[in-house]
């Protein structure tokens, strides 16, 4: 008998089959039994959420969006950010109306997180989105969200020493190394990393779609990501897996990584400012900034040049040092 489930979207991509849950968002398996199982248990949580939630609340509008062709038609990584950030605002706010927010919550809720500005600009985004949603469909007449200003994010993300990656490899078990070195030597982002195939590696080069702007790349493999690629043992059709040979979620990819560099003793480094070591790396071996902007898909040439500021800095300095030595000897 063929159990037909509820809230099951069937989407093709790239020659391949997808299954999502189309009110949650969530991926699901490709596996019948497995998927099944999932989202009887996704459906039976939401049918005892529902009872809870009030008409016009903020948790009903939070429901209503996540059902919506708007954030449907997101990218999947794009969709599985903002339903953090979903879960977090229906937490704080899901018993409010939706008419009760005001310009002076969104300002607190932005300063409540202001010790992590990222985060805290991030969900006052989401929360524009979302009540921008609202104002289309007339459950409110305006959107005090927007014109929040950002919190200023400070320097930015920082390139990984030569030492600090050092003492990640020599922390690292063989897949946590191996993820290190495929964003060092192709500047991908996590999400991007995390999703490549084997299919996506020929023995010389690596081919991806990068999932956040959808530019497409190939990008010739360094002798030292080759060697351990392939040296690599392949349980999955995914090159990062976990030990049981499924892919990492997000959330669980990032709390090994952090292991890792917790036991290397690291501090302040994340895995995004490898893409900044892989750019200032580019720049100092002579690459140009289109060169770079080859390997690492960006199509806004001065962000390379954010990211290869401090090499173009230390070159620049060092040649008018060469030229006033100089000009002292004539």
């Amino acid at each position: 008998m063929i159990l037909r489930l509820k809230h099951v979207k069937r989407v093709r991509a790239k020659g391949r089959i997808y299954w999502y849950h189309r009110i949650t968002g969530e991926r699901l398996s490709v596996n019948p039994e497995d998927r099944a199982a999932r989202v009887l248990n996704i459906n039976a949580t939401l049918k005892g959420t529902a009872r809870r939630i009030t008409l016009g609340s903020v948790a009903d509008l939070i429901t209503q969006y996540r059902a919506s062709p708007e954030f449907h038609g997101l990218r999947e990584r794009t969709r599985r950010e903002y339903l953090g950030y979903l879960d977090l605002l229906g937490e704080m706010w899901g018993s409010q109306p939706i008419t009760a927010i005001e310009r002076k919550h969104v300002l607190a809720l932005r300063d409540k997180f202001a010790e992590t500005p990222g985060k805290a600009n991030k969900i006052v985004t989401v929360l524009r989105i979302v009540l921008a949603f609202a104002r289309d469909r007339d459950f409110r007449d305006d959107n005090p969200a927007v014109g929040i200003k950002k919190l200023k994010m400070g320097s930015g993300y920082r390139a990984w020493p030569d030492e600090s990656i050092a003492a990640f490899l020599d922390s690292a078990p063989p897949m946590m190394a191996l993820a290190l070195k495929i964003a060092l030597y192709t500047g991908q982002r996590e999400g991007d990393v995390l999703a490549m195939t084997w299919h996506d590696y020929d023995g010389n080069n690596i081919r991806l779609v990068q999932s956040k702007t959808g530019t497409k790349l190939t990008i010739p493999v360094h002798s030292a990501l080759k060697a351990a690629l392939d040296a690599q043992e392949r349980v999955s059709p995914i090159i990062l897996t976990t030990e049981t040979g499924k892919p990492f979620t997000d959330s669980n990819f990032r709390h090994h990584f952090g292991k890792v560099r917790k036991a290397a003793g690291l501090r302040g480094l994340v895995f995004h400012g490898l893409r900044y070591t892989a750019a200032k790396n580019l720049a100092e071996a002579g690459c140009t900034t289109r060169e770079i902007a080859s390997i690492t898909g960006h199509k806004a040439l001065a962000m390379i040049e954010k990211y290869t500021r401090g090499v173009d800095q230390e070159r620049s300095a060092g040649a008018a040092i060469v030229k006033l030595e100089n000009a002292k000897r004539t």
